[in-house]
């Protein structure tokens, strides 16, 4: 447990060095590293699904893994060129157009049609899974109210480290008084008591960064308290929903770990399962409050 946490506090301040670079170079240092991070995670991912005699089309995950990254970055910049109508048909371009690589790798590969189903849907729900989640993370990068963009890295920062108090504040809550299960048939060490705690938990952390660091997109709500709690727990119960996901994704694998890349954490995927949830989940709040503060902070 001492090497898991000092190498969890190693990632933090690596990821706090690499958003403090991106502050001055927005997305320079950012979108290289999520992108090698999601490439990893789905290998990670197809590995597991191999064990359940699936044979996903690898080379079409990691190329859009990798390709929808930077493609759903460069739709923010056109939002205001296409129009919500026409962004939203943009949006679902790349979606299509890995059904349709699918269905050709699919049809080029010669095996049953049952086999192929489940490739084609083991791959598509990989990417869909773990790489749509991530581009919201580095969306969030360049999420802005008024005030201007360079608060994106700390909104980066604040969803780092509401999702992770998630993770952390379960684990001591239900390591300490955990007695009820909260869902024994998933992950049987998760108790109802640790998913309170880590409620409680990332409302204290959003609370502490909101006004500690001044963050505008918040402090500028007539209701900040509210909002920040509502955030913090929003968030918290989103990272828990992502962590669960990943056990039972485990659990029909038969594997302890996704993988062994990283030590005492064991995969990527297990590192970043809580983000698959949460960032998209904090990116739309986020965008809300951004937009109801332009507008005069009106909750």
């Amino acid at each position: 447990m001492r090497t898991r946490i000092l190498f969890g506090a190693l990632i933090i301040l690596v990821l706090a060095v690499l958003l403090g670079l991106d502050r001055t170079w927005p997305g320079f240092f950012l979108c290289p590293v999520v992108m090698v991070i999601t490439v990893a995670a789905l290998y990670e991912f197809f590995a597991m699904v191999d064990k359940l005699d699936v044979k996903p089309f690898r080379l079409t995950g990691y190329a859009f893994g990798a390709v929808l990254l930077p493609y759903y970055v460069w739709s923010e910049a056109l939002e205001g060129l296409l129009g919500p109508r026409a962004l939203a048909g943009f949006i679902m371009v790349p979606v299509l157009v890995l059904i349709l690589a699918l269905v050709v790798r699919a049809y080029l590969r010669p095996e049953g049609f049952a086999q192929q189903f489940k490739n084609i849907t083991a791959t598509f729900f990989g990417v869909l899974y773990i790489a749509l989640p991530m581009t919201f993370l580095v969306r969030t990068r360049f999420l802005a109210d008024n005030t201007g963009p360079s608060e994106g890295w700390v909104l980066v920062m604040l969803v780092l480290a509401v999702t992770k108090a998630s993770d952390i504040g379960a684990y001591f809550t239900g390591t300490l008084i955990g007695r009820h299960k909260l869902a024994p048939k998933v992950s049987p060490n998760k108790t109802i008591e640790g998913a309170v705690g880590g409620l409680v938990a990332s409302a204290l952390v959003a609370l502490a960064m909101v006004h500690g660091l001044g963050i505008p997109i918040f402090l500028k709500l007539d209701q900040t308290l509210i909002a920040t709690v509502l955030f913090g727990i929003g968030v918290g119960v989103a990272s828990q929903v992502g962590d669960l996901i990943e056990s039972f994704l485990k659990r029909s694998a038969d594997v302890k770990d996704s993988g062994d890349l990283l030590p005492s954490f064991g995969g990527v995927l297990d590192l970043i399962d809580s983000f698959l949830v949460a960032a998209p989940v904090a990116y739309f709040v986020l965008a809300v409050f951004a937009k109801t503060t332009a507008e005069g902070g009106v909750t």
